[in-house]
């Protein structure tokens, strides 16, 4: 399984991973044979890359189902429209979801955060909704929050964003650098979050102030209000940094993402002084940098794609070759593990 750009993609080859409509619905499933048709309507919607594979290639661990996730991206989408038109918020489907993200996470705490999320740019803020929360139960049970706190949390990292149906979409949707004047309105979106969420009963003050402090920065120089320190609730500490690192490595109409392992040393680089320290280190110790499906290029000379990652030892993977030091492709099947070969690392990620 490995990652193609949608403009690289030929008819015949086979889908590794769904890939789910803007609006959360199932677009194209696992082991789909690509036609030219899905090929130019994937790349209408806006989707920058897909995985594709073989139809029998089992694929590795994730922390959370296809399922959960595609039952998170509806409850996120439903309670931003409703948010949108001033109706009152589905909590139960948003809780429902939370509390399968938790549940899954605790069941797989040994698996290491390894697969790229693929998605439009219109799904964008719905998709990032879930990565964010995926990523902050992760760092909060790292922190030893206890499976209800977790719960809470996951709900607050569910909505954390939702103040931006209250900013007008030509800003938030802009594929341009923001003016000082809609700089200023986008600034806005964690207050309107918070006062959308802490007026419904069933909501704690906790969760609404995820959506109002997440960009909130641990020196001080974030917004709304310029809190430092322990100042930020500690939901509000967490959700800041996995809404980073998921900002950081997503694709949108403006810009490419970063890679894992540039983002990854962009929180180690700011950790203490943007970041919560601890709540950094949590995030940088469960994260992969080279994720499943990448393509890497070794100190050795040979080029392969990425197919399992160790959770003890993350930037050491297991990478099937496709190259040799010669730049010939290879004939055969020949997978080298990292942590086996001490005298090999990864040199870069070979993008496209």
């Amino acid at each position: 399984m490995y990652i193609m750009p949608v403009e690289k993609l030929k008819p015949g080859l086979v889908l590794a991973r769904p890939v789910f409509s803007p609006d959360g619905a199932l677009l194209l499933g696992r082991g789909v044979v690509l036609r030219g048709t899905y090929i130019r309507q994937l790349a209408r919607l806006g989707y920058y890359a897909v995985y594709v594979g073989e139809a029998d290639e089992p694929l590795p661990s994730d922390i959370i189902t296809t399922e959960t996730q595609l039952k998170a991206t509806k409850a996120v989408v439903t309670a931003f429209e409703s948010a949108r038109i001033g109706a009152s918020i589905n909590l139960d489907s948003v809780q429902d979801a939370a509390n399968s993200i938790v549940d899954e996470v605790l069941q797989n705490r040994e698996v290491a955060v390894g697969l790229t999320d693929i998605h439009s740019y219109d799904s964008y803020t719905f998709t990032h909704s879930v990565n964010v929360c995926v990523l902050s139960v992760v760092i909060g049970l790292a922190l030893n929050l206890n499976a209800l706190d977790s719960k809470e949390l996951a709900v607050g990292a569910l909505l954390h964003d939702i103040g931006k149906v209250l900013v007008d979409e030509q800003i938030t949707n802009k594929p341009d650098n923001l003016t000082n004047s809609e700089w200023e309105q986008m600034k806005l979106h964690p207050q309107h979050g918070f006062n959308l969420l802490r007026h419904n009963h069933r909501i704690s003050a906790r969760v609404a102030h995820v959506a109002f402090q997440h960009h909130e920065r641990y020196n001080g120089q974030g917004y709304p209000r310029g809190l430092s320190g322990e100042e930020i609730h500690i939901y509000g500490r967490i959700v800041a940094v996995a809404d980073s690192y998921d900002a950081m490595t997503s694709d949108r109409v403006y810009r490419r993402g970063r890679q894992p392992f540039d983002a990854l040393r962009v929180i180690r680089s700011l950790k203490g002084i943007h970041y919560d320290a601890e709540a950094a280190d949590a995030l940088l110790s469960n994260i992969a940098p080279y994720p499943v499906g990448c393509t890497v290029q070794l100190t050795s000379g040979e080029i392969g794609i990425v197919v399992d990652i160790h959770r003890r030892d993350k930037d050491r993977p297991v990478v099937r070759l496709q190259y040799g030091a010669d730049g010939k492709r290879l004939n055969e099947v020949l997978e080298i593990d990292l942590r086996q070969e001490e005298s090999v690392d990864v040199y870069r990620v070979v993008i496209g």
